[in-house]
């Protein structure tokens, strides 16, 4: 696996996505430490999608840039929308304000490898959620650092926190996300034991738009 044609093909063939478990992530993991050995392919692969207009303008929606703690870059998406690559820039305190991250679950698998720099991930089970009463329970498993060079993986119903505890470097990583198996990602406030939905990018903004609207303004005289 030298080229990132061999490796988009490898995860079209090779990991069955509709099994989300620890053996096809381990899978991922090392496909992702053999394409990382020629940095080369992932350089060409964004000077690609930034002179293509077609692929630039097809993957566009699917970025989060910029954002304050985390941007997202799609590198591929699998034509039968199983999985997705992207690159994810962890933003430094100095450029994210400090700012930390919500404990959030995601309703996919995946598996990434850091690139450059490091984060403080602190993980989480998900023991009990109640869609009636939007609480949740949670147990806290651990907490430790990934730095240049480590794979991680995450699984259905664990919740984690990412952190970049550095004062000016951002953390790179390679990612890979799995087809959609739940109905949506949830956030955790810990402190309540509630949950709450998060949605794409269009309709967080048309909830927005809807709050806004149901908003009792006072204007003083």
């Amino acid at each position: 696996m030298t080229t990132w044609n061999e490796f988009i093909a490898y995860l079209e063939t090779e990991i069955n996505w509709d099994e989300p478990t620890q053996e096809q992530c381990l899978k991922v993991e090392e496909a992702l430490k053999k394409i990382i050995k020629y940095p080369e392919e992932i350089q060409q692969r964004c000077r690609e999608i930034a002179t293509n207009e077609e692929l630039f303008n097809d993957y566009k929606p699917h970025n989060q840039y910029p954002r304050i703690t985390m941007d997202k870059f799609m590198l591929h998406m699998d034509t039968e929308d199983r999985f997705r690559v992207r690159l994810h820039r962890f933003k430094s305190k100095k450029h994210n304000g400090e700012s930390v991250p919500k404990v959030h679950s995601h309703k996919w698998i995946y598996s990434t490898i850091i690139l450059a720099g490091s984060y403080r991930e602190k993980l989480w089970k998900v023991l009990e959620t109640n869609e009636d009463t939007m609480e949740a329970k949670l147990e806290l498993l651990d907490q430790y650092m990934l730095n240049t060079g480590d794979t991680n993986s995450g699984l259905l119903d664990y919740a984690h926190q990412t952190i970049n505890d550095s004062d000016d470097e951002h953390c790179i990583t390679l990612f890979i996300r799995g087809k959609t198996l739940q109905k949506g990602a949830k956030i955790f406030n810990l402190d309540q034991g509630t949950f709450s939905y998060t949605f794409s990018p269009d309709k967080q903004l048309k909830e927005a738009y809807t709050s806004l609207s149901n908003y009792q303004f006072t204007f003083l005289p």
